[in-house]
């Protein structure tokens, strides 16, 4: 945003709250002492981002040598831009699922949107510092449900649509976050959302690939229950793989604030109970319903023949990211509107043939009505100075609040060649030239394109739900490459200094013998992540050494691979810390010489 466009923001906002801005000379004094930095693309949030923009800036340098070094490396970077750009593709795929569903929701319609909270932390108003450690986060749900309001008679303009947002938070003390917990949360929201609205019947579901909601127990519950829950489930729509970020988000936000605010007015939360006090405080928050889940017992019953239950060469539920529930069965896409498959209802019925609708075992405790009615939310006209947070979405608002609930509801809008200006249209027409161009031109490369049988061909063609997924071939690391990592990794055991993966990965694409040639091929090159792994499983091996010997260590044996993760996401954090410190010390030692 310029400086100009964000000075009339400012002064938008001051007005609406009662503001007295300083002059605008002084503004501009301000924006100039305090310029606002481009942030670049942060590591961990999306790894497809980090890795598309890695490869990018190393290609950059890669063109100014293109020698024997500079070919293979490009070739190994091309994997990872082309998985950047499907990657992108399919975000906007899924969330096109969103738009679609929300422009032709009726008012018997709801959508869902479910996510599983960062588990709160106990807090007390005042506690020491050794209380602050070894605590048990709480486990708390968070369901938003977006209603249409009836429009009125002879109103068909769909982009002037009302909606009601409700939010269910269920908290959960002693229980795993699985799927079966997951269906039973369902279950009391459909109840809940019943008697708020008795003219609800259908719901659609949206939610992220977590392990919890990507299960086919989960979706055998909701098939073989859907007529007999509250509302009948039509639909289950999962978002791209860490690009899940929604309105719960939001709304778990608003719910963390309020504990805080709680918590400094002389209180404690440190349990469930405490927790939804903390949350029905001073009027509740506006508009959402608080639960507590007691846990009696932490069986969750198994399918019928096992989690292979449906046995189908080709069929993997995680491979597939839509479902629809009818009474021919549940019908299954690879993507929003790509690769149908259907699984017939006799296949479902065995899939759910043990799962109950309701567990004894599970209490859910009574929410407390908000005092507060729903607030109605409009579709608002693009006229003002506040533009979407979105980067592609082109809307833009007069007022801070109008803002907010556009970003709550979550329909953007992202292409309009009715508001282009000149340098807009100006890039539509560059572009369609370009591509005419691309066309006419013959196939030099078929890079990142599969290729087409009849060879005659000379245009590019993409295939139909080209940007799918790939199954990733497991390989198993060579000989060559597993001692030269147990090489290093003895070293730094020895010296205390232990290695750092990006270091170490970086060492192996330039490591040469004696004869001047490569040490490994590109195919044999390891990303940092694969190098902590392997790292972190030789620390693993050598505990489980050490405390052998020791007859005194009681040698406690993992029944289950989820323990297993458990430690060896501990060791793995460990090592992280290591590179940090390390990276530290070289810094000091740089500075100091």
């Amino acid at each position: 945003m310029i400086t100009s466009r964000l000075i009339t923001a400012y002064n938008n906002y001051c007005k609406d709250n009662s503001i007295l801005p300083p002059c605008r000379a002084t503004q501009y004094k301000i924006i100039k002492a305090c310029a606002a930095s481009q942030l670049k693309s942060l590591h961990g949030l999306d790894n497809y981002i980090s890795d598309g923009m890695e490869s990018i800036d190393t290609l950059k340098k890669v063109v100014s040598n293109l020698g024997t070094k500079g070919l293979q490396t490009s070739k190994f970077l091309q994997k990872k831009i082309w998985a950047w750009r499907d990657h992108s593709i399919r975000t906007v795929n899924q969330d096109s699922c969103k738009r679609d569903i929300l422009q032709n929701l009726q008012s018997h319609e709801v959508l869902i949107i479910a996510d599983w909270a960062m588990k709160y932390i106990p807090q007390t108003f005042r506690e020491t510092q050794s209380e602050w450690f070894g605590k048990q986060g709480i486990s708390w749900h968070m369901i938003c449900a977006l209603v249409c309001r009836p429009q009125a008679e002879g109103d068909e303009n769909d982009d002037d649509k009302n909606f009601d947002i409700y939010s269910m938070v269920h908290i959960v003390e002693e229980q795993k976050q699985g799927w079966h917990i997951v269906s039973q949360i369902f279950s009391s929201a459909f109840k809940m959302l019943k008697s708020i609205n008795p003219h609800l019947q259908h719901a659609y579901i949206r939610s992220d690939n977590a392990g919890c909601y990507h299960a086919l127990p989960l979706m055998g519950y909701l098939w073989k229950f859907r007529n007999e829950l509250s509302l009948d489930v039509k639909q289950y729509d999962f978002s791209e793989a860490q690009s899940g970020k929604d309105l719960c988000d939001s709304r778990t936000g608003t719910c963390r604030i309020h504990m805080l605010n709680y918590i400094n007015e002389g209180n404690d939360i440190t349990n469930g109970k405490q927790m939804k006090e903390a949350l029905e405080s001073h009027v509740c928050i506006k508009n959402t319903y608080i639960s507590v889940v007691n846990v009696s017992c932490e069986t969750q019953p198994l399918l019928c023949e096992g989690p292979r239950v449906y046995k189908h060469k080709n069929f993997q539920v995680t491979q597939f990211n839509n479902f629809k529930f009818d009474d021919e069965g549940m019908r299954v896409y690879k993507a929003y509107g790509i690769g149908g498959e259907l699984v017939k209802a006799t296949d479902m019925t065995r899939i759910s043939n043990k799962l109950t609708l309701f567990d004894s075992n599970l209490t859910f405790g009574d929410s407390k009505i908000p005092e507060t009615k729903p607030a109605s939310i409009k579709t608002l006209r693009n006229n003002a100075n506040f533009p979407c947070f979105d980067p592609n979405c082109i809307l833009e608002f007069k007022k801070e609040d109008q803002l907010l609930r556009h970003l709550s509801v979550g329909k953007h809008v992202f292409d309009d060649e009715k508001l282009d200006s000149i340098i807009d249209t100006s890039k539509r027409l560059w572009s369609a030239k370009c591509h005419n161009v691309r066309l006419n031109q013959p196939l030099i490369s078929s890079v990142g394109l599969e290729q087409s049988q009849d060879q005659t061909k000379t245009n590019i063609n993409e295939q139909h739900g080209y940007a799918l997924k790939k199954r990733k071939k497991a390989v198993r690391f060579s000989p060559k490459v597993k001692d030269y990592l147990t090489v290093l990794f003895n070293a730094g055991e020895e010296s205390g200094k232990k290695p750092s993966p990006y270091t170490v990965s970086n060492q192996m694409r330039n490591e040469i013998d004696s004869q001047g040639n490569r040490v490994f091929s590109t195919s044999e090159w390891l990303s940092h992540q694969q190098i902590r792994s392997f790292f972190g499983n030789l620390c693993i091996k050598k505990q489980k050494i050490e405390k052998s010997k020791n007859p005194s260590v009681e040698v406690v044996k993992i029944e289950n691979n989820q323990e297993d993760d458990e430690d060896l996401q501990n060791v793995l954090s460990h090592l992280i810390a290591n590179e940090h410190n390390n990276v530290l010390s070289e810094i000091v030692t740089g500075l100091t010489d």
